[in-house]
């Protein structure tokens, strides 16, 4: 378990993993046939665009999420 101070802000990376996760998840589940929530397997294209941004933002160290993030506030960690 991490320790994390009372007003310890979530930093850039952090706010983007989330974010990440939840849309990947939030793509499978409307786009797997084997979900109680699915709508269209085109909504799998959206898991492989955040798997690509994924991949380049690893290669390059450029997202543009993250830019954002850091220019309304979060800290950068």
């Amino acid at each position: 378990m991490i320790d994390r101070d009372e007003g310890d802000d979530l930093g850039c990376w952090q706010l983007i993993s989330i974010i990440r996760g939840l849309f990947i998840l939030l793509s499978l589940l409307l786009g797997l046939s084997a979900s109680p929530l699915f709508v269209s397997a085109q909504w799998l294209w959206v898991c492989l665009l955040i798997s690509v941004n994924m991949l380049t933002s690893g290669l390059t160290g450029f997202c543009l999420l993250s830019h954002l993030f850091c220019k309304l506030g979060a800290k950068r960690v």
